[in-house]
């Protein structure tokens, strides 16, 4: 157990911000908190495979296990685990969301978020958006994709664009302005690479015609307009970008860390998109503070996805 996260309950439960719910061992996390000397007063604490919460999760899977008797021991033999439970809590609106990480790697995460989906015979991918605060104004900018999809092709990418602009709009009041990354601007070098982010960004016009989406182009000329008009006097971008699509999950992730750790910008997440914004992320090395804006991001951005039709 975590006593970062029972702080943070602490905090969202006297704030009134939610009902918070720590799954685990009772008597552990209860030693815990007193140890640490922190209430558990308005905090659930629930076992994993707790009777109650298996049988309501298992009364929506069932039918879409088409009561296959194996498969549902095998859905009920992963509700012992604790990174399953929760999730399958939330992705069966037993809780609202459900936020994990901080004592797992982020693959074990999202190899149960992709479990849950093929258990519940959801369609479509998912990917992992990171919120990233420029150091010097605190002005949030979203890396995509950070988190799932090792090398997506062109329709992937699409969505991956399409599914954090949905995101973006749900939580900042700004008008979304994306930039698909390449090491080209505006066809200054030719590679398969560069088709494909040619490609997905076609796609994502059709998609939304009126959505400011400029690719493939070079980070500073996202980042810095009048680099970019230089690069290219036809960009759509005005003004920087506020979204940074990658092309793969090895220039999101080494980019966020980049971020991170050598340019001291505050990094959040990842948030789980596209079809479920039940679950997402705790770095291992959050804070209490960033626990805590995590679960107000993520909150944000689950209330307005049950508004924004598919």
């Amino acid at each position: 157990m975590d006593v970062r996260v029972l702080r943070t309950a602490r905090r969202i439960a006297d704030e009134n911000l939610g009902f918070p719910v720590i799954i685990g061992n009772q008597t552990l996390i209860t030693g815990l908190a007193e140890r640490n000397r922190v209430s558990t007063r308005r905090i659930q604490i629930v076992p994993p495979g707790r009777r109650y919460e298996r049988e309501k999760i298992m009364e929506k899977l069932k039918p879409a296990l088409n009561y296959d008797r194996k498969m549902i021991l095998t859905v009920e033999d992963k509700l012992n685990d604790p990174l399953s439970f929760g999730i399958l809590m939330a992705e069966t609106s037993q809780r609202d969301i459900c936020f994990a990480g901080n004592l797992s790697t982020q693959e074990e995460m999202i190899d149960k978020l992709l479990q849950s989906g093929r258990f519940m015979k959801k369609a479509g991918i998912i990917s992992g958006l990171s919120v990233v605060f420029d150091r010097e104004n605190g002005r949030p900018v979203f890396f995509s994709d950070c988190a799932v999809i090792p090398r997506p092709d062109a329709e992937q990418l699409a969505k991956i664009a399409i599914d954090t602009v949905e995101s973006f709009k749900a939580g900042i009041d700004e008008e979304p302005r994306v930039s698909l990354l390449s090491f080209s601007t505006a066809g200054s070098a030719q590679h398969p690479l560069v088709d494909t982010i040619q490609k997905a960004k076609v796609l994502i016009k059709a998609m939304n015609p009126e959505l400011c989406v400029e690719g493939e182009i070079q980070f500073d000329a996202a980042w810095l307009p009048e680099i970019g008009l230089k690069k290219n006097p036809q960009s759509l971008l005005k003004e920087p970008a506020n979204i940074f699509i990658f092309p793969s999950l090895n220039a999101g992730y080494t980019a966020l860390k980049i971020a991170r750790y050598l340019c001291g910008c505050k990094a959040l997440g990842p948030f789980i998109q596209g079809r479920t914004g039940a679950a997402h992320c705790f770095s291992f090395d959050m804070t209490e503070e960033e626990m805590y804006e995590t679960i107000l991001i993520g909150a944000v951005m689950r209330k307005n996805e049950r508004i924004i039709p598919n």
